[in-house]
């Protein structure tokens, strides 16, 4: 079965076959499924990691799909060995544009001239280049459903991206408003230190990781904490390795740090607490240590600081 709907929309498939029914995935043009019972107005299909009933009205089957698929879905040329040549003319005296690895896909051209069926036209940028058809496998590139979990969570990943950018962009105008912040003493006295974005992100992560329920007051001391640091003498001398340094931020070594980085799920206070404390800001009193609980030093939220 092969699914006909205009493009930029989609299929939904329902848990039963009704149109009341729970929507537990989606198909787009060209997306392709197993069909397990074809019915009259509804047909049961598995497609992916998804079963279920979509309504036969946006689909075609049988022999019907193979030629559509034929017309609506590109055909793509998958390298089957390391060190394929792409080349310029189908000949191997032609220039080569490019030396390919195993698994590498190029989308089969329709605009090509005729050639020798050992050579398979593909394109390459706004060009037609050739590749030897001894060492790709070439298919049909149908599509498959999606079921709603996945949507969810790449709408998700795509949310958070969207915050990290925006409190990069943020921290880069904050950071930008600063005429010279890497020399200025906040008004608590500390010194900036030069930092790359890289850093930056780094330490909203830890900060995220540490103090991320706590208020901005709470964020920003477990930054000037990493910060200290870095400026003691003591400690590395840059944030990475005072935060990377063996037996001292539990979320560095747990893997947390690393999800949260690899997530993008550090939150616009964390970044504006990082970048504060990279420009010097320290409401701690110079404190190296903190922890959650009671003790002595200062007490910011729910953690001692000191």
């Amino acid at each position: 079965m092969l699914v006909v709907v205009e493009e930029d929309t989609s299929l939904n498939i329902r848990k039963e076959p009704d149109t009341d029914s729970e929507i537990i995935g989606k198909m787009s043009r060209g997306a392709a499924a197993e069909v397990v019972e074809q019915g009259e107005e509804w047909s049961k299909i598995v497609s992916g990691d998804v079963e279920g009933y979509v309504c036969n009205e946006y689909c075609v089957f049988a022999g019907e799909a193979e030629a559509q698929a034929a017309e609506i879905c590109t055909t793509e040329a998958t390298v089957t060995a390391d060190g394929v040549r792409l080349r310029e003319d189908a000949s191997t005296e032609s220039a080569i544009y490019k030396v390919m690895e195993e698994g590498e896909s190029l989308t089969v051209s329709d605009d090509a001239e005729e050639t020798e069926s050992s050579w398979i036209p593909v394109q390459y940028g706004d060009d037609v280049a050739y590749v030897s058809a001894d060492y790709v496998e070439v298919e049909l590139a149908v599509g498959e459903a999606v079921s709603m979990e996945e949507i969810y969570e790449q709408q998700a990943a795509e949310k958070a991206a969207a915050e990290q950018a925006e409190a990069e962009q943020a921290a880069e105008e904050q950071a930008a408003s600063d005429e010279n912040a890497t020399a200025q003493t906040s008004v608590s006295g500390g010194t900036a230190v030069s930092a790359s974005s890289d850093d930056l992100a780094l330490l909203a992560a830890l900060i995220y990781c540490e103090a991320g329920g706590e208020s901005y007051e709470g964020q920003l001391a477990v930054g000037a904490v990493v910060m200290n640091r870095v400026k003691s003498g003591s400690f590395p001398n840059s944030v990475s390795g005072v935060i990377y340094q063996s037996g001292q931020f539990s979320p560095s070594s747990s893997g947390k740090l690393s999800r949260v980085l690899g997530n993008g799920s550090a939150t616009s206070s964390c970044y504006q607490a990082a970048q504060a404390a990279i420009n010097g800001e320290d409401n701690t009193g110079g404190a190296m240590y903190f922890h959650a609980g009671s003790g002595s030093g200062t007490v910011i939220g729910s953690q001692v600081f000191y």
